[in-house]
Protein backbone atom coordinates (compact mmCIF):
# COMPACT_ATOMS: atom_id res chain seq x y z
CA UNK A 1 0.00 0.00 0.00
CA UNK A 2 1.03 3.53 -0.68
CA UNK A 3 3.11 5.41 2.02
CA UNK A 4 1.17 8.73 3.50
CA UNK A 5 2.58 10.54 5.93
CA UNK A 6 0.71 12.27 9.15
CA UNK A 7 2.48 13.51 12.17
CA UNK A 8 1.20 15.11 15.48
CA UNK A 9 2.69 17.06 18.74
CA UNK A 10 -0.03 16.28 20.69
CA UNK A 11 -2.68 13.37 21.29
CA UNK A 12 -5.19 15.94 21.39
CA UNK A 13 -4.88 15.84 17.58
CA UNK A 14 -5.97 12.76 16.87
CA UNK A 15 -9.75 13.31 16.79
CA UNK A 16 -9.06 16.83 15.47
CA UNK A 17 -11.20 17.74 12.27
CA UNK A 18 -9.63 17.84 8.87
CA UNK A 19 -9.61 20.29 5.66
CA UNK A 20 -10.84 18.06 2.77
CA UNK A 21 -7.27 16.89 1.82
CA UNK A 22 -6.61 15.15 5.07
CA UNK A 23 -9.84 12.86 5.83
CA UNK A 24 -8.41 9.69 4.47
CA UNK A 25 -4.94 10.97 6.24
CA UNK A 26 -6.56 11.04 9.64
CA UNK A 27 -9.18 8.24 8.92
CA UNK A 28 -5.93 5.77 8.52
CA UNK A 29 -4.38 3.54 10.42
CA UNK A 30 -0.49 4.51 11.48
CA UNK A 31 1.88 1.50 11.88
CA UNK A 32 5.20 2.72 12.07
CA UNK A 33 7.33 6.12 12.78
CA UNK A 34 9.85 6.78 10.20
CA UNK A 35 11.68 9.92 11.76
CA UNK A 36 11.05 12.88 13.82
CA UNK A 37 11.45 16.73 13.50
CA UNK A 38 13.24 18.73 16.31
CA UNK A 39 12.52 22.75 16.81
CA UNK A 40 14.96 24.00 18.94
CA UNK A 41 15.27 27.55 20.63
CA UNK A 42 19.11 28.33 20.57
CA UNK A 43 20.94 30.44 22.35
CA UNK A 44 18.63 33.75 23.36
CA UNK A 45 19.41 36.93 21.87
CA UNK A 46 21.31 34.96 18.62
CA UNK A 47 18.82 34.37 16.36
CA UNK A 48 20.11 30.98 15.70
CA UNK A 49 16.93 28.57 16.25
CA UNK A 50 17.14 25.41 14.19
CA UNK A 51 14.91 22.62 13.07
CA UNK A 52 16.32 18.89 12.31
CA UNK A 53 15.22 15.54 11.22
CA UNK A 54 15.97 12.36 12.28
CA UNK A 55 15.97 9.70 10.37
CA UNK A 56 14.57 6.06 12.07
CA UNK A 57 15.46 4.13 8.71
CA UNK A 58 19.36 5.17 9.27
CA UNK A 59 21.32 2.33 11.00
CA UNK A 60 24.07 4.33 12.18
CA UNK A 61 23.26 7.75 11.94
CA UNK A 62 19.87 9.81 12.57
CA UNK A 63 20.80 12.85 12.16
CA UNK A 64 20.47 14.00 8.93
CA UNK A 65 22.95 16.17 7.71
CA UNK A 66 22.05 17.69 4.43
CA UNK A 67 21.20 21.02 3.88
CA UNK A 68 17.55 20.01 2.68
CA UNK A 69 16.42 18.81 5.60
CA UNK A 70 19.46 20.71 8.41
CA UNK A 71 18.65 25.22 9.51
CA UNK A 72 21.11 26.12 11.38
CA UNK A 73 19.49 29.72 11.13
CA UNK A 74 15.63 29.30 11.85
CA UNK A 75 14.78 32.75 13.64
CA UNK A 76 15.18 34.13 16.97
CA UNK A 77 12.83 32.02 19.94
CA UNK A 78 11.38 29.04 17.54
CA UNK A 79 8.80 28.08 20.12
CA UNK A 80 6.30 25.38 19.00
CA UNK A 81 6.28 23.11 16.14
CA UNK A 82 3.37 20.66 14.50
CA UNK A 83 2.33 19.22 11.59
CA UNK A 84 -1.44 18.98 10.69
CA UNK A 85 -2.50 17.43 7.28
CA UNK A 86 0.09 17.78 4.39
CA UNK A 87 2.03 20.88 6.14
CA UNK A 88 4.34 21.21 8.97
CA UNK A 89 3.84 24.73 11.09
CA UNK A 90 6.88 26.22 13.08
CA UNK A 91 5.75 29.10 15.93
CA UNK A 92 8.63 31.91 15.64
CA UNK A 93 8.23 34.39 18.45
CA UNK A 94 10.94 36.57 17.13
CA UNK A 95 12.81 39.22 19.00
CA UNK A 96 9.81 41.74 19.32
CA UNK A 97 11.35 43.83 16.06
CA UNK A 98 8.71 42.60 13.25
CA UNK A 99 10.42 39.38 13.12
CA UNK A 100 7.26 36.87 14.35
CA UNK A 101 5.96 34.35 12.01
CA UNK A 102 4.29 31.18 12.03
CA UNK A 103 6.83 29.23 8.73
CA UNK A 104 4.82 26.79 6.60
CA UNK A 105 7.38 24.09 5.70
CA UNK A 106 7.40 20.92 3.53
CA UNK A 107 7.10 17.87 6.04
CA UNK A 108 9.01 15.94 3.86
CA UNK A 109 11.79 18.14 2.51
CA UNK A 110 11.92 20.70 5.21
CA UNK A 111 11.43 23.35 2.50
CA UNK A 112 9.74 26.70 3.71
CA UNK A 113 6.12 26.88 1.96
CA UNK A 114 5.19 30.45 3.25
CA UNK A 115 6.12 32.69 6.12
CA UNK A 116 3.00 34.53 7.23
CA UNK A 117 3.25 37.41 9.59
CA UNK A 118 0.10 37.92 11.97
CA UNK A 119 -0.90 41.62 12.65
CA UNK A 120 -3.03 43.32 15.27
CA UNK A 121 -3.66 46.70 15.81
CA UNK A 122 -1.39 47.64 12.79
CA UNK A 123 1.44 45.83 14.81
CA UNK A 124 3.03 42.42 14.09
CA UNK A 125 2.40 39.74 16.78
CA UNK A 126 5.14 37.23 18.36
CA UNK A 127 3.43 33.62 18.00
CA UNK A 128 3.69 31.17 20.76
CA UNK A 129 2.14 28.16 20.77
CA UNK A 130 0.08 26.04 18.42
CA UNK A 131 -2.85 23.94 17.99
CA UNK A 132 -5.20 23.04 14.77
CA UNK A 133 -8.53 21.54 14.20
CA UNK A 134 -11.78 21.68 11.30
CA UNK A 135 -8.82 22.69 8.93
CA UNK A 136 -7.63 25.79 10.79
CA UNK A 137 -4.36 25.72 12.72
CA UNK A 138 -4.31 28.22 15.91
CA UNK A 139 -1.81 29.99 16.93
CA UNK A 140 -1.79 32.28 20.50
CA UNK A 141 0.12 35.63 20.29
CA UNK A 142 2.06 37.68 23.50
CA UNK A 143 0.28 40.36 23.30
CA UNK A 144 -3.11 38.21 24.23
CA UNK A 145 -4.58 37.13 21.41
CA UNK A 146 -5.27 33.90 19.18
CA UNK A 147 -5.14 33.35 15.72
CA UNK A 148 -6.87 31.50 13.22
CA UNK A 149 -5.33 30.23 9.41
CA UNK A 150 -6.75 28.75 6.91
CA UNK A 151 -4.57 25.94 5.66
CA UNK A 152 -5.10 26.33 2.32
CA UNK A 153 -4.98 30.53 2.02
CA UNK A 154 -2.76 31.20 5.09
CA UNK A 155 -5.48 33.82 5.32
CA UNK A 156 -5.84 34.67 9.30
CA UNK A 157 -8.06 36.18 11.62
CA UNK A 158 -6.92 37.35 14.73
CA UNK A 159 -9.41 37.41 18.13
CA UNK A 160 -8.62 39.31 21.23
CA UNK A 161 -8.67 38.33 24.62
CA UNK A 162 -8.99 38.73 28.41
CA UNK A 163 -5.52 38.57 29.59
CA UNK A 164 -1.91 39.37 28.40
CA UNK A 165 0.98 36.68 27.17
CA UNK A 166 -1.74 33.99 25.68
CA UNK A 167 0.32 30.92 25.69
CA UNK A 168 -0.28 27.53 25.35
CA UNK A 169 -3.45 26.36 24.20
CA UNK A 170 -5.35 22.62 23.86
CA UNK A 171 -8.82 21.70 21.55
CA UNK A 172 -11.64 19.84 23.47
CA UNK A 173 -14.85 19.19 22.04
CA UNK A 174 -16.14 22.74 19.88
CA UNK A 175 -13.75 24.98 22.30
CA UNK A 176 -9.91 26.40 22.74
CA UNK A 177 -8.46 26.59 25.93
CA UNK A 178 -5.78 28.88 26.23
CA UNK A 179 -3.61 29.84 28.88
CA UNK A 180 -3.04 33.81 29.74
CA UNK A 181 -0.22 33.82 31.88
CA UNK A 182 1.13 37.96 31.56
CA UNK A 183 4.30 37.50 32.17
CA UNK A 184 3.54 35.80 35.70
CA UNK A 185 0.97 38.16 36.65
CA UNK A 186 -2.20 36.71 34.71
CA UNK A 187 -4.29 33.96 36.01
CA UNK A 188 -6.69 33.21 33.50
CA UNK A 189 -7.58 30.82 31.01
CA UNK A 190 -9.66 31.92 27.94
CA UNK A 191 -12.48 29.58 26.38
CA UNK A 192 -12.90 30.19 22.70
CA UNK A 193 -15.56 29.03 20.65
CA UNK A 194 -14.05 27.40 17.81
CA UNK A 195 -16.96 27.66 15.14
CA UNK A 196 -17.51 31.44 16.27
CA UNK A 197 -14.31 32.41 16.68
CA UNK A 198 -15.06 34.24 19.91
CA UNK A 199 -14.32 34.57 23.62
CA UNK A 200 -16.82 32.51 25.69
CA UNK A 201 -15.55 32.40 28.84
CA UNK A 202 -12.66 33.22 30.97
CA UNK A 203 -11.52 30.97 34.06
CA UNK A 204 -9.83 32.04 37.20
CA UNK A 205 -7.01 29.70 37.66
CA UNK A 206 -3.90 29.46 40.10
CA UNK A 207 -1.15 32.57 38.65
CA UNK A 208 1.15 32.32 35.91
CA UNK A 209 -0.38 29.12 33.31
CA UNK A 210 1.77 27.71 30.64
CA UNK A 211 0.74 25.28 29.28
CA UNK A 212 -2.53 22.96 28.86
CA UNK A 213 -3.44 19.73 27.51
CA UNK A 214 -6.76 17.35 27.01
CA UNK A 215 -6.60 14.16 28.57
CA UNK A 216 -9.46 13.19 26.24
CA UNK A 217 -12.02 12.40 29.32
CA UNK A 218 -13.45 15.96 29.98
CA UNK A 219 -10.42 17.14 31.29
CA UNK A 220 -7.39 19.33 30.50
CA UNK A 221 -4.48 19.39 32.57
CA UNK A 222 -3.04 22.71 33.48
CA UNK A 223 0.90 23.35 34.60
CA UNK A 224 1.78 27.14 36.35
CA UNK A 225 5.28 28.35 36.58
CA UNK A 226 6.74 30.04 39.80
CA UNK A 227 6.33 33.23 40.44
CA UNK A 228 8.60 35.57 41.65
CA UNK A 229 7.51 39.10 41.71
CA UNK A 230 3.90 40.79 42.16
CA UNK A 231 1.09 39.94 44.25
CA UNK A 232 1.54 35.71 44.22
CA UNK A 233 5.59 36.06 44.79
CA UNK A 234 6.54 33.05 46.06
CA UNK A 235 4.18 30.95 44.37
CA UNK A 236 5.51 27.43 43.47
CA UNK A 237 5.17 25.87 39.82
CA UNK A 238 2.46 23.21 40.44
CA UNK A 239 -0.27 20.63 37.85
CA UNK A 240 -4.17 21.68 38.35
CA UNK A 241 -6.86 19.32 36.46
CA UNK A 242 -9.51 21.78 34.74
CA UNK A 243 -12.84 20.15 34.23
CA UNK A 244 -14.29 21.36 30.68
CA UNK A 245 -17.97 20.28 32.34
CA UNK A 246 -17.87 22.99 34.79
CA UNK A 247 -14.87 25.35 33.51
CA UNK A 248 -13.23 25.66 37.39
CA UNK A 249 -10.03 23.99 38.47
CA UNK A 250 -11.11 20.93 40.38
CA UNK A 251 -7.66 19.15 41.38
CA UNK A 252 -4.44 20.51 42.60
CA UNK A 253 -1.13 18.73 42.80
CA UNK A 254 2.14 19.12 44.36
CA UNK A 255 3.72 18.74 41.32
CA UNK A 256 6.59 21.48 40.30
CA UNK A 257 7.14 21.11 37.00
CA UNK A 258 7.87 23.31 33.88
CA UNK A 259 6.23 21.81 31.52
CA UNK A 260 4.15 19.33 30.35
CA UNK A 261 2.49 16.35 27.96
CA UNK A 262 -0.36 13.75 27.95
CA UNK A 263 0.08 10.41 26.76
CA UNK A 264 -2.53 7.60 26.80
CA UNK A 265 -2.43 6.37 30.31
CA UNK A 266 -0.48 9.68 32.11
CA UNK A 267 0.25 13.14 31.48
CA UNK A 268 4.41 13.75 31.73
CA UNK A 269 6.49 16.55 33.98
CA UNK A 270 9.67 17.69 33.34
CA UNK A 271 11.61 20.57 35.04
CA UNK A 272 15.55 21.43 35.50
CA UNK A 273 16.59 20.45 38.72
CA UNK A 274 19.47 23.17 39.49
CA UNK A 275 20.69 21.91 42.93
CA UNK A 276 21.41 18.71 41.22
CA UNK A 277 21.77 19.81 37.93
CA UNK A 278 20.09 16.71 36.68
CA UNK A 279 16.03 16.66 35.69
CA UNK A 280 12.69 16.47 37.97
CA UNK A 281 10.83 13.88 35.73
CA UNK A 282 7.46 12.94 37.20
CA UNK A 283 4.03 11.31 35.16
CA UNK A 284 0.34 11.41 36.62
CA UNK A 285 -1.72 8.53 36.12
CA UNK A 286 -5.14 9.71 34.47
CA UNK A 287 -7.11 7.22 35.59
CA UNK A 288 -6.57 7.59 39.28
CA UNK A 289 -4.57 11.19 39.54
CA UNK A 290 -1.74 9.23 41.44
CA UNK A 291 2.04 10.82 41.00
CA UNK A 292 4.67 9.12 40.36
CA UNK A 293 8.57 9.72 39.61
CA UNK A 294 9.17 8.85 35.92
CA UNK A 295 12.38 7.35 35.92
CA UNK A 296 14.52 6.17 38.80
CA UNK A 297 17.48 8.17 38.01
CA UNK A 298 16.57 11.30 37.17
CA UNK A 299 19.96 13.53 38.17
CA UNK A 300 21.15 11.08 35.22
CA UNK A 301 19.75 12.99 32.48
CA UNK A 302 20.68 16.89 33.05
CA UNK A 303 18.17 19.41 32.79
CA UNK A 304 14.97 18.15 31.74
CA UNK A 305 13.08 20.71 29.39
CA UNK A 306 9.95 20.00 26.92
CA UNK A 307 8.27 16.42 26.80
CA UNK A 308 6.76 15.01 23.75
CA UNK A 309 4.82 11.63 23.46
CA UNK A 310 4.67 9.57 20.45
CA UNK A 311 1.04 8.19 20.37
CA UNK A 312 1.82 4.98 18.41
CA UNK A 313 4.19 4.03 20.84
CA UNK A 314 3.65 6.40 23.59
CA UNK A 315 7.60 6.74 23.72
CA UNK A 316 8.12 10.05 25.46
CA UNK A 317 11.20 12.34 24.34
CA UNK A 318 12.27 14.76 27.32
CA UNK A 319 14.60 18.02 25.43
CA UNK A 320 17.22 19.49 27.24
CA UNK A 321 17.89 23.06 28.96
CA UNK A 322 20.73 24.84 27.74
CA UNK A 323 22.45 21.53 25.90
CA UNK A 324 21.54 19.58 22.51
CA UNK A 325 20.45 16.15 24.22
CA UNK A 326 16.88 14.02 24.06
CA UNK A 327 16.49 11.75 25.98
CA UNK A 328 14.03 8.73 24.72
CA UNK A 329 12.45 6.45 27.28
CA UNK A 330 9.34 4.17 27.37
CA UNK A 331 6.11 4.84 28.73
CA UNK A 332 7.16 3.47 32.14
CA UNK A 333 10.62 5.55 32.36
CA UNK A 334 13.12 2.60 30.73
CA UNK A 335 15.92 5.02 28.68
CA UNK A 336 16.00 3.67 25.10
CA UNK A 337 18.72 6.41 23.76
CA UNK A 338 19.99 9.82 23.64
CA UNK A 339 19.91 12.16 20.60
CA UNK A 340 22.19 14.87 19.97
CA UNK A 341 20.67 17.69 18.06
CA UNK A 342 23.09 20.11 17.38
CA UNK A 343 21.64 23.08 19.25
CA UNK A 344 20.42 23.80 22.74
CA UNK A 345 16.82 24.12 23.97
CA UNK A 346 14.65 21.77 22.20
CA UNK A 347 11.14 23.68 22.11
CA UNK A 348 9.30 20.94 20.34
CA UNK A 349 8.83 17.53 18.82
CA UNK A 350 6.74 16.18 16.13
CA UNK A 351 6.87 12.36 14.49
CA UNK A 352 6.25 11.19 11.55
CA UNK A 353 4.04 8.33 11.58
CA UNK A 354 3.48 6.06 8.19
CA UNK A 355 0.90 3.61 7.16
CA UNK A 356 2.61 0.75 5.51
Amino acid sequence: MKKQIFSLVMVALLTSGCNKDDIEKLNDKYETTIGLWVLSEGTMGSGDGQLVYFDYNAVTDRFVRNNAKRFQSFGETPNDLMIYGSKMYAAIQGSGEGDGMVRVINPVTGATIADIVIGKDAEEQQPRRLAATDGKVYVTLTSGAVAQIDTVTFTCQVTALTGTHSDGLAVAGQSLYICNSGFGEGHTVSVVNISSFTETDVIEVPYNPVNIVYAGNGELYLNTLAVWTGAAAGTPANVHVLSTASNVVTHTFDVAVESIAVGKNYVYGAASDWGTFGSILKKISIADKSVSEFTDAPDDYTLGYRLSVNPLSNDVFVTQMMGDDIFRFTEDGTHIETLQTGQENGSAIVFVNILQ
